[in-house]
């Protein structure tokens, strides 16, 4: 049992690392393409403009990495589509 425990615990951290290292190779990509954006701003989980609620959720990023984010938001769902994409369409989690 300590066995799998240790494995598990080793797999774990494999993950967070990876993810550390394509956050940050992602927040120098975004850094580079928005040189002038500094300080910080707050990101809704759901975007406002797809249903999100004005209170819902946020995450503070660095401004440069939001709107790299922002823009991602805008290819998959451009403004005006006429329909807001369901939870499973941007692969929201239902809440447990």
């Amino acid at each position: 049992m300590q066995t799998q425990v240790a494995a598990r615990r080793s797999a774990d951290h494999a993950v967070v690392v990876q993810a550390r290292q394509v956050y940050q190779q992602r927040l120098q990509t975004a850094q580079a393409t928005y040189p002038n954006s500094i300080g910080y701003e707050n990101h809704h989980f759901i975007p406002l403009y797809l249903g999100g609620a004005n209170n819902g959720q946020t995450y503070r990023l660095p401004t440069a990495y939001h709107k790299a984010v922002t823009q991602q938001f805008r290819r998959a769902w451009p403004y005006g589509q006429g329909r807001r994409p369901t939870p499973q369409e941007l692969r929201i989690p239902s809440p447990s």
